[in-house]
């Protein structure tokens, strides 16, 4: 059930995101906005992969890619 409420909060803000951003940006930046979520977005999963397969030979590190997320979400918590 909690992966299933995860999901659908997550769907949910992917796709309202855009239409939010897109209705309050003024009309002479609106697209690069939305483009720049998108872009943004897309750097993380890259970012994720690319931690993930240096990491990946080696058992012991684990940890490093739930480090660099949580020092990247910690600021965003604290704000």
């Amino acid at each position: 059930a909690g992966r299933l409420m995860y999901g659908s909060g997550v769907g949910f803000a992917m796709h309202s995101a855009p239409t939010y951003m897109a209705e309050m940006t003024p009309p002479s930046v609106r697209g690069a906005v939305v483009t720049a979520k998108e872009a943004f977005i897309v750097l993380g999963m890259l970012i994720g992969y690319v931690l993930g397969y240096l990491v990946s030979g080696n058992n012991d590190r684990w940890y490093v890619p739930y480090t660099c997320s949580m020092l990247i979400a910690l600021p965003l918590l604290a704000s």
